[in-house]
């Protein structure tokens, strides 16, 4: 009778053992295959191979075409398409950022975003997409680094992305030159590389002597100005990397 006991007892340890792997390896397998971090960053599907533009319009360029997934950013009431008119900011997930319509989503797919103009960012890009091809500047400002003609952009690109930002509510970025604000950028700003920058963060390029900066507006463009003084250039939309191929990173100011 204490033999047959013992291996009864031996039995049971033996299945409370195989239950409790069981157990751990059920639970591992649980974790690989619900919480893909593809699914949890990019949780909303997008329909691919879509335009993804500057602005909520489809007046605004093309920056890029959507991929198959995106994390959203914030929203936006604008155009009507499709009879609605509700546009997404996107993170794609290859990087890039932009405008999407909302019909490019699956409905069911999409998370919860805070309204466009409640992001300072996106109000820096507002402003500066809305002086595209403008040569000079119309609002009245005051710049403490000009050089060329007061109000005129060519040659200002730092004084464009800065009153960019002071339209959009931020104390300004500061420093005399784009390379010394690259160099100190102002309390609070984090500076980024290796990555595509946000919609609406200022881009930097390390050009001799004084660099340049411009703002980001999705895929690999940048809004800005650029040539040299009295040349008369209007703002433009251009490559991040074609017409300055030595870009260094961004600034992130804020959400």
């Amino acid at each position: 009778m204490l033999i047959r006991r013992r291996r009864s007892r031996q039995r049971m340890s033996a299945r409370a053992a195989w239950a409790a792997l069981v157990t751990v390896l059920l639970a591992a397998l649980s974790l690989t295959v619900t919480s893909p971090a593809s699914a949890a960053t990019y949780p909303t599907q997008v329909y691919a191979g879509n335009n993804v533009r500057a602005g909520a319009s489809t007046s605004f360029r093309v920056v890029a075409t959507t991929t198959s997934t995106a994390r959203m950013q914030c929203w936006r009431d604008l155009q009507v398409v499709s009879g609605s008119p509700r546009w997404f900011l996107v993170e794609l997930s290859n990087g890039q950022e932009g405008f999407i319509h909302s019909s490019l989503t699956v409905p069911s797919t999409q998370t919860s975003t805070p309204k466009c103009d409640t992001l300072q960012r996106v109000r820096a890009a507002d402003w500066a997409l809305a002086q595209l091809g403008k040569t000079y500047d119309d609002t009245g400002r005051q710049v403490t680094w000009a050089p060329g003609p007061d109000k005129e952009w060519s040659g200002d690109c730092l004084a464009f992305v800065n009153h960019s930002y002071r339209i959009a509510g931020h104390t300004g970025l500061g420093a005399a030159t784009a390379i010394g604000q690259w160099n100190s950028p102002p309390a609070g700003a984090i500076k980024m590389t290796g990555l595509l920058p946000r919609y609406g963060d200022p881009v930097f390029t390390n050009i001799p002597s004084v660099g340049h900066t411009a703002i980001y507006i999705g895929g690999t463009s940048m809004i800005g100005t650029q040539g040299v003084d009295g040349s008369r250039l209007p703002i433009e939309i251009y490559s991040l990397y074609n017409k300055y191929p030595t870009y260094q990173g961004y600034l992130k100011l804020g959400s």
